[in-house]
């Protein structure tokens, strides 16, 4: 069971147990389809459900946006750093391909997995747990 993603099960538990699977998808199964659909599935939620609702003030389930209009947005605000949404596009293009295509690739599946690790990373680093995952802030 890999475990790559457990640095953010505190935060985001269902987003860390979903990229570690795909992780395992790829590693363990030598499944790079499987890897990407589950990848892409991880970020959307993470994106959409904890990153998008908190920064932007959005709810998915009124706004009906798709994935690429809240990157879009994200961009557009200056919301995130650049290499996060491109890191974001790069998932969101590679699922589709997956997805619609059959798309398998072990490179982009490779490829997913370490712009999924950069992401999270970024939520960690910049102190986006205090404020997109409801952690306690401990200045004073």
């Amino acid at each position: 069971m890999s475990t790559n993603f457990d640095f953010a099960k505190r935060f985001v538990p269902k987003v860390a147990e979903d990229l570690n699977l795909a992780e395992d998808y790829l590693c363990i199964w030598n499944d790079p389809h499987g890897c990407m659909l589950k990848v892409g599935a991880a970020i959307e939620d993470l994106v959409v459900n904890h990153i998008a609702v908190k920064k932007l003030s959005l709810n998915r389930f009124e706004d009906k946006a798709s994935l690429q209009e809240y990157i879009n947005l994200l961009e557009k605000t200056g919301s995130c750093p650049v290499n996060v949404i491109q890191a974001m596009e790069y998932i969101r293009k590679r699922r589709n391909r997956a997805n619609h295509d059959g798309w398998n690739r072990e490179y982009d599946a490779f490829e997913c997995i370490n712009h999924a690790h950069k992401i999270l990373s970024w939520c960690m680093n910049h102190q986006l747990t205090i404020s997109l995952f409801g952690g306690k802030n401990n200045e004073n």
